[in-house]
Formats: structure tokens, C-alpha cells, sequence
């Protein structure tokens, strides 16, 4: 598991890009601890260039943060095969998020 630390200020946006494992079927979700109103997270994946392709490649997940109003949240990251219900991620990423 990875532990961070990140103070934003209301109103402000921050990138978290995590590398995936798409070919092996792991994707990356997330859950918000805390007060849902702190924070706002989307995410949108982004592609290698096109051309020659291997038949496996990954996708990176972008993650955007965007800081609603003072407090703190906790954000847990967690790749996973969604189908393997019970199993552990395969990698974990906390993010402590304190918005001023």
C-alpha cells in the first residue's frame, strides 16, 4: 500500500495519473472516505498512441480531483479485478486530502 498527503485549495484541481494493467483484466476504482462533499473525483483513461499495438497494452487512468469546500476526505485507490470478488488489489493507493 502507498500512503500520500495532499493540501489543495477550494476551487483547485489536481491530476493523479496510475498506471494500469487493463490486458491483464485489473482496472482501478476508488472510494471516498469522509464528508462526499469535500472533493469531487473523476477519471478518464488514456490510451497509447495508435499504430502498431501489441495485443497487450495498458491504459493509464487519469484521475482529477477537484476541491468543493474545506475539510478533509480520504481518497482509497485500489486496482483489482472486478470479477474476483473478496480478493485483495493487486496495489493500493491512499491519498489523505486536506482542502483549505
Amino acid at each position: 500500500m502507498e500512503a500520500s498527503e495532499l493540501i489543495l485549495q477550494t476551487g483547485s484541481i489536481h491530476k493523479e495519473t496510475l498506471g494500469g494493467l487493463g490486458s491483464a483484466g485489473y482496472i482501478w476504482s476508488f472510494a471516498i472516505g469522509g464528508p462526499a462533499d469535500v472533493i469531487a473525483v473523476s477519471f478518464e483513461t488514456v490510451e497509447p498512441p495508435s499504430g502498431s499495438l501489441p495485443s497487450s497494452y495498458d491504459c493509464d487512468y487519469v484521475f482529477t480531483l477537484a476541491a468543493l469546500k474545506p475539510g478533509k476526505a480520504r481518497i482509497r485507490f485500489y486496482l483489482h479485478r472486478p470479477w474476483e470478488r473478496g480478493a485483495p488489489p493487486v496495489r493500493e493507493v491512499i491519498m489523505d486530502v486536506l482542502v483549505t
